[in-house]
């Protein structure tokens, strides 16, 4: 391209990382660095996204700090990511450092918090923020169900299910 801007940048990141060679992604956010553009939001939950992929935690919180030193710590994109990307390299509480930090919670946010403590064998914490969330969707019940059964909690992971086909059976939804 003859003339690049943030979004050219963002695009070509995304596209590496979705396609899943997320260590280019990290390679082309070098490159952008050093050219005029700085990242924005869109950019950073890009990277981050790829660098859970990779679990590469060093330069997870690397980008985090550096999210935080541009002043786009709050949106929430951005922090859903971080919540994932910390959960997933097995940092628990920094993905709840994050998740308490968000103003606004969305459903997203909830959901991806609750997989972190059931992925990382915290049952009794996912229970409780599962119960404590203020709006929950069929990814939501999957994501605690689906983590439970893989990381051995089956007899939490059967409840679950029938906790759900309850709620959807008393909604009318079945």
């Amino acid at each position: 391209m003859s003339e690049r801007d943030v979004c050219s940048w963002t695009v070509i990141i995304a596209a590496h990382a979705k396609q899943g060679v997320s260590e280019e992604a990290l390679v082309l956010l070098q490159q952008m660095q050093l050219t005029d553009f700085q990242p924005n939001h869109f950019t950073f939950s890009t990277v981050i996204s790829a660098c859970a992929d990779l679990l590469c935690l060093e330069w997870g919180v690397g980008v985090h700090e550096h999210t935080v030193r541009s002043g786009f710590q709050f949106h929430v994109s951005l922090a859903n990511v971080l919540v994932d990307m910390y959960t997933k390299c097995g940092r628990i509480e920094d993905a709840r450092q994050v998740f308490d930090k968000i103003y606004q919670r969305d459903v997203v946010s909830w959901t991806a918090m609750v997989a972190g403590y059931a992925q990382n064998g915290y049952a009794e914490k996912a229970l409780e923020l599962f119960l404590l969330m203020p709006r929950r969707n069929v990814v939501s019940w999957n994501a605690i169900i689906s983590r439970f059964a893989e990381n051995g909690f089956v007899g939490k992971a059967l409840e679950f299910f029938l906790r759900c086909l309850i709620k959807m059976w008393s909604r009318g939804q079945l």
